[in-house]
């Protein structure tokens, strides 16, 4: 894990997927996006990035978080 005043940035765990598909589906989140996404589209987007990413590059793939302190 590295963390910052500001941010954390961590391995994704599967607890991501709520707050992630949240954002997803905000429309204030999203408002520079083409569409907001359900939480299926937010699921398939990390599981295809995921293995994209670590089939590519071999590296694991990482959730950030915004610090609280």
């Amino acid at each position: 894990m590295l963390e910052t005043t500001r941010l954390i940035l961590m391995q994704w765990e599967a607890k991501n997927m709520a707050p992630f598909a949240a954002k997803n589906a905000d429309p204030d989140v999203m408002r520079f996006f083409p569409v907001q996404l359900l939480r299926e589209e937010s699921e398939s987007l990390t599981a295809s990035s995921e293995m994209e990413l670590m089939n590519e590059i071999e590296v694991e793939s990482y959730a950030s978080l915004e610090s609280r302190s």
